[in-house]
């Protein structure tokens, strides 16, 4: 089963009667929201600093509380 996107991408196919068009479009939104995300996280990495190992050992600390968790939930 799919995600919402490809559902509509389907849908939208099957409707117009053009998949070549709806996948073209859909492969632009594809590459569109891939460039933003690119662009947004170097931005962002121009102001959050994340090389730190205390950065990752939180990182880590808070994936084996939460992993715990769900395994005693």
């Amino acid at each position: 089963m799919g995600d919402l996107t490809q559902i509509v991408t389907a849908n939208l196919a099957a409707h117009y009667h053009s998949p070549l068009s709806v996948a073209l479009g859909a492969l632009l939104a594809l590459w569109s929201v891939a460039g933003i995300a690119v662009v947004s996280g170097q931005t962002l990495l121009r102001f959050v600093n994340i090389d730190g190992s205390a950065n990752h050992r939180g990182s880590a600390r808070r994936a084996a509380i939460y992993s715990t968790y769900l395994a005693v939930r």
